[in-house]
Parts: C-alpha cells; structure tokens; sequence
C-alpha cells in the first residue's frame, strides 16, 4: 500500500493515552517564565528551579518538595525606589543560569533580578557573589569558555551588554541603541541579542561589533544558532514582535523570512523529527498558533489553540514509540501534545464512502486540499491557569509547567493498556 497505507495509519492510529498531573507546588505569587531542570548537586537526580514575582528562587526535587529556596531582598534608596514598583521591585523575570561557571566541578546558580542584581549561588542556595547594573534586567545570564576561562553575559534595561568574570567581576560593557530584555546567545566565537527597536545584534568576545540587522519589532526571543540543513553551515533563527521569524547566516545575511501573523516572544526549538538529517522548526506565537517549519523556512504544518502561544516549546518522544511530539503550553491554561510530523488531511479516501473527519483536529470544517500535512492533536491537559513556561525533564520523561498565578505542575504521559 506505500503511501496510501502510511496516510491511513497517520489517519487512524491515535495514540493510546493521557497526561496525569503528579504533583503541585503553589508558590503563591506570580511567576513569569520556564523552570529549568538540572542536577545541581551531582547527585544523579535532577533539580527543578525557578524564579518569582517577589524575588525568590525555589529548588525542588523532583517530588515537587522543597530543597532550598534563596531570597532576593535589596535595601534601596528613596530615589531608587522611586523607579521600582515596590510589589515587584525584586522580580526575577528569566529562568536561570545552571552552570559550572567557576570550574570547581559543582554547578552554580545564576540569574538576574528588577534591581539589576546578578545573584550567583551555589548548589545549596548559599550566596557566593553579586554584581549590580545600572538598571533592570529582563533577560537570562548566559555563558561561554574563552582561553579556558568562563565568562557570563547579560543585557540590561540600560541598553548594556555587560560580560563578567567566574567571580562577577565586569570584563567589558557595550551600549546598544535601546533595551535589551533577550537572552543573548554564544556560539563560537560570536555574541547575539536582540533589543527593544528590533535589532539583532552580532559582537564578538571583545565586544567589537559585526554585524546588526534592523526588524520593525522588537526582539525579546533568545537567537538560536544551529546547523539546519545537515551541513557544516550554522544559521541564527529568531522571532521578532513585527510576527516574522528571521533566519540568517553568521555573516548576517538574511536567508529566509516565514510570516506567523503575530509576536514571537520566546526561542525556537529544533529537532530532526523524519531522520531526513536537517532540522525543523517549532515555535508558539501571540496569533495562537504553533508551526512546525522546514529547515528553509516553509510551513510544515500550523496549530491552532485558544490563546498565546508564549513558552518555549518541547519536543521529546513522550512514550518511546520512535516517533517525537510536540508539546506546547498555551495562555488558554491547556497543554497540548501534537504528532511533530503532522497528519494527512484527506477529504476523501478512495475505497471509503463520503468525507473521513478527523478525531482530534482543531476544526470542525476541512479546508485543506487531499494530501496536505496539518497539525493535529494528540491529547491535551487542562491546567488550573496561564502557561508562561515550559520544561522538560528526558531522565523522568516529566513536563514541569509554570503557571503565571504561582502554581509548578509536574506532568506525565500514561498509556492506556489494550
């Protein structure tokens, strides 16, 4: 049957399953990003980190209890306060940085803080040091190794990329033309962030400028870089607010552009899905949808939910089968879990009598001619509130959600026996 045989299979063999909450931990204040999930302390068991409204960053086990949890509580001065909210005055707005960055052999935690604090801690929540910027910061701490030596980097509200030393000492700082809220991205010997105005900029470890390119929104994802196309060749892949995802060479030039109708606010997430050796592109955006692309930039395949598309998306084979989903949380409080390589959508199948509706397609009316691929749902999860990030933990196969009004969820795939 070839192909015909593989369209029905794609038509028909549903997985067998649904996902189950294991755990809560309400921290009763309001998060704004993913978890992140490591083992900190070696101990061959991963740790779950994030950071909240009110300057807390909380470790748990993977039992969702509490292993440390570190207070941000800066003293500042009438005039400093005058520029802070006083209720979010100590917001960590990122996840955090997990990283040996001192070579010690343990990991440290770091991160940045409204104040414009960087906070580094090690592994038992213990500060080591701290260094202040000169305005907040929205982004995550990056790092990189140059001459055998780690250093961190980091954008601020004060249009600074700022790099420091193991110790938190300042190498270097440059100033951009505006805000810097994206994460920044290092690959070789090149630095990427985006700022406020909708430029993507490329420094090198000195700081020196290489090259920018201007887009008409802002920029808040972190750049990916990464061989798409199975090559020796590395291509940047970032979101703008202007609704474009942009895909450029390292020299800067612009390869392909794809048009999502709406904000990107977070990186993309790639995967070779088929085993064809190139990667594809899986992103959320703010018009409610999630894509699937191409390594050159065509649609594979759109989703659609009932809100924002803003956590990062995770792709992992769930229950084993060989076969990657795509799992992606939604402002509309769902969790959904999507067939990575999509399914056919026939409007009529020779040998079967009238129209074949598909179970689990996100509408009721075909509109696709026969033979296109569309995204279709596997199963979903109804979680009690927004969905502002996203984790994944491979060595328990557990989705750990963060939920904007406080609450972590761990999540897992149980199969349906029969």
């Amino acid at each position: 049957m070839g192909g015909f045989g593989s369209a029905l299979k794609k038509i028909f063999n549903q997985k067998r399953g649904h996902l189950v909450s294991a755990w809560k931990f309400r921290s009763h204040t309001i998060l704004f990003s993913s978890s992140v999930v490591e083992d900190i302390d070696n101990d061959q068991q991963d740790e779950i980190l994030f950071g909240t409204k009110t300057g807390e960053i909380t470790c748990l086990t993977m039992q969702g209890m509490p292993k440390w949890k570190f207070n941000v509580h800066e003293n500042l001065t009438e005039t400093e306060m005058f520029f802070f909210d006083p209720e979010s005055m100590n917001a960590i707005n990122a996840s955090p940085l997990v990283t040996d960055i001192n070579n010690d052999g343990k990991k440290e935690v770091i991160f940045g803080s409204e104040t414009g604090n960087v906070y580094c801690l090690n592994h038992f929540g213990q500060l080591l040091w701290k260094y202040k910027a000169e305005s907040s910061i929205k982004g995550a701490v990056a790092d990189f190794t140059l001459n055998g030596k780690s250093f961190l980097v980091f954008g601020s509200i004060d249009q600074h990329l700022y790099v420091l030393n193991s110790a938190g000492n300042m190498v270097w700082k440059i100033k951009a033309k505006s805000v810097i809220e994206s994460t920044p991205c290092v690959m070789h010997d090149h630095i990427l962030f985006g700022t406020d105005d909708g430029t993507l900029y490329c420094v090198d470890f000195k700081g020196n400028l290489l090259w920018g390119y201007k887009t008409k929104g802002k920029i808040i994802a972190q750049p990916v870089v990464e061989k798409l196309q199975g090559t020796d060749e590395y291509t940047v892949v970032v979101g703008s607010y202007d609704g474009y995802l942009y895909a450029f060479d390292m020299s800067g030039n612009l390869k392909w552009k794809f048009n999502a109708f709406g904000p990107i606010a977070e990186k993309v997430t790639l995967c070779d899905v088929n085993s064809d050796n190139k990667q594809e592109i899986f992103f959320g955006s703010c018009n409610n949808l999630i894509y699937a692309l191409n390594c050159n930039g065509d649609k594979l395949w759109e989703y659609e939910t009932n809100f924002w598309v803003v956590a990062p998306v995770i792709v992992a084979d769930i229950d084993n089968d060989g076969r990657f989903e795509v799992i992606a949380g939604s402002y509309d409080n769902a969790v959904y879990v999507l067939d990575s390589e999509g399914k056919y959508d026939l409007d009529y199948v020779p040998g079967l009598s009238g129209v074949v509706q598909q179970a689990g397609h996100y509408t009721d009316i075909m509109t696709q001619d026969p033979g296109n691929v569309v995204g279709t749902k596997i199963l979903d999860y109804q979680s009690d509130g927004i969905i502002v990030g996203m984790a994944y933990s491979q060595k328990n196969n557990v989705f750990i959600v963060n939920e904007k009004q406080g609450e972590v969820e761990a999540l897992s795939f149980v199969e349906e026996k029969g």
